[in-house]
């Protein structure tokens, strides 16, 4: 007989949120800032372990910290009772998880990862544990309900042991203030690489593909011709090396409306556009695309310069968004 109801996953799902919620109104912001301050202050490697479920989030976790500028590693608790303890230097802090504390495997280390003079962090369920009293310092957490339908498999508590993983990775990429940019080092491979290491200049439209004009003897039909040939939106006016001014289509759609059949006898050079932004080729196209989208009327297109501030193109804001979004 089929006993599956989905409302008893609906139940099991607002078990693991109300357990997210008790916590996030109840855990001691003391040890906590504690925790991190540890964390941040060691200057070795974080290992993290844990026995059995409790490991499988010590990998996440380690997986999530070194992804995010503190390198990390898991350490299995019996391995390390046969040799693996060598590889601990007396720079690094342990990470110690384990729901109940009382875990033969993973208590018995402790003392001699204590000898070694190591920091030991416990994150556990129940606070006066033996993991709780062989650690510098304990985060604890309270989970009654698993969600589990014999309330015995780790459900609940694994999740917000994985969610109290990312709070600690949040809190130490603020400390030390850890970007977009550092981010992308650790993830150089795939379509996040990709879009994280891209550069406005990759995107860019060079210069020499655009109908560049020149101030002297300027006429808006020559404005206009730049405009269509070129195909790009915008008709770029320059000084010797220079950008002295520039047109977008939208400047020219205002003029024809605010001058009409005066169109073709204005002096381009009184009515370009002097106050343009720029940016450079050399930066990520992610933060250039943030500065076209941040206006009230987001840029169309984005002129870019090198190191020594000489025009080398323009990047367009439909070509950032389909590369990065």
């Amino acid at each position: 007989m089929n006993n599956y109801n989905s409302e008893l996953i609906d139940s099991f799902l607002y078990v693991q949120i109300d357990n997210l919620r008790s916590f996030a109104g109840n855990y001691n912001k003391d040890d906590f800032y504690r925790l991190v301050n540890l964390l941040n202050q060691s200057k070795g490697k974080v290992v993290l372990t844990g026995v059995g479920k409790s490991g499988l989030v010590c990998r996440k976790i380690a997986a999530t910290l070194s992804s995010t500028g503190k390198a990390a590693c898991f350490m299995h608790p019996t391995e390390a009772l046969h040799g693996d303890l060598g590889f601990l230097s007396n720079e690094d802090i342990l990470i110690a998880i384990g729901k109940s504390g009382e875990s033969d495997e993973l208590n018995a280390i402790l003392p001699a990862i204590r000898n070694y003079g190591l920091k030991i962090i416990a994150i556990t369920g129940v606070k006066g544990s033996t993991l709780d009293k062989l650690s510098d310092c304990s985060l604890v957490f309270s989970v009654e309900n698993e969600g589990c339908p014999n309330n015995l498999a780790p459900m609940a508590s694994t999740t917000l042991t994985m969610v109290i993983g990312d709070c600690i990775s949040v809190a130490l990429q603020l400390m030390n203030k850890f970007s977009a940019k550092d981010f992308s080092k650790f993830h150089p491979g795939g379509l996040l690489g990709r879009k994280l290491n891209l550069k406005a200049g990759d995107l860019m439209i060079s210069k020499s593909k655009l109908k560049l004009l020149v101030m002297e003897n300027l006429l808006m039909k020559d404005v206009l011709i730049s405009l269509t040939e070129s195909g790009y939106g915008v008709a770029i006016i320059m000084n010797n090396e220079n950008v002295a001014g520039i047109f977008t289509d939208g400047d020219i759609r205002r003029l024809i409306q605010k001058f009409e059949s005066d169109f073709f006898s204005i002096n381009p050079l009184n009515v370009m556009n002097t106050d343009f932004l720029f940016s450079y080729s050399d930066e990520m196209a992610c933060s250039v695309l943030d500065k076209m989208e941040i206006r009230a009327r987001p840029l169309n297109l984005m002129l870019l310069m090198n190191k020594n501030d000489q025009f080398e193109g323009i990047v367009r804001i439909h070509d950032l968004i389909n590369n990065l979004k």
